[in-house]
């Protein structure tokens, strides 16, 4: 497999990441999972200040974006409570990797990336949400070594179900070793905005 390093997104990648995601979305409905993603609900607006803020990434291969990711402090106050202490941890957001290139591990990838991302922050924990009825990612999840927190069911959510996995304490990878000679600032990056 060639070597796939998460890099900072740029908005130039606004409308492939727009496609990554609306394609996943079309792949989900017809597999009749509808309570994940909306076909076209992904907000424009958000995606390009994520990305200015820093909080993107991207998997690229030769001219082609096989992944990409939103790592941020930003906890959904609905979901996550103050008992939770939501500032313990960086959260995951819009995992989307390309049909073509799934099964080549490019989703652990990324979530041991957002791990690493945590830890270079000071962060013990990695957490996600999802769908409350998407039962297939909620075993991705565990497989990935997540564990389940809890299911939040508000009747106007479709996401709910919590988890949470510890950081990759004091390793550096070659993605975060790359972003720093590029002189990012990883803590600086996932400050709470």
């Amino acid at each position: 497999m060639p070597d796939l390093i998460p890099t900072r997104a740029t908005p130039d990648d606004t409308p492939r990441i727009l496609e990554l995601l609306d394609n996943a979305a079309a792949w989900l409905h017809r597999r009749g999972i509808t309570a994940q993603w909306s076909i076209g609900g992904f907000p424009t607006e958000r995606i390009i200040s994520d990305i200015r803020d820093g909080h993107v990434y991207v998997v690229r291969h030769d001219t082609s974006l096989v992944a990409a990711v939103t790592i941020d402090r930003r906890a959904d106050p609905e979901l996550w409570q103050p008992d939770d202490n939501p500032d313990r941890a960086v959260y995951v957001h819009r995992l989307v990797v390309r049909r073509s290139w799934a099964g080549r591990r490019i989703g652990a990838l990324l979530l041991d990336f957002a791990a690493e991302c945590a830890a270079a922050a000071g962060l013990p924990l990695v957490r996600v949400d999802c769908a409350k009825g998407n039962t297939d990612l909620h075993r991705y999840y565990t497989s990935m070594g997540f564990s389940h927190v809890r299911t939040v069911d508000l009747p106007h959510r479709r996401s709910g179900a919590l988890f949470q996995r510890a950081t990759c304490g004091d390793r550096t990878a070659p993605a975060l070793t790359t972003d720093l000679k590029a002189g990012v600032t990883l803590s600086a990056n996932l400050s709470r905005r």
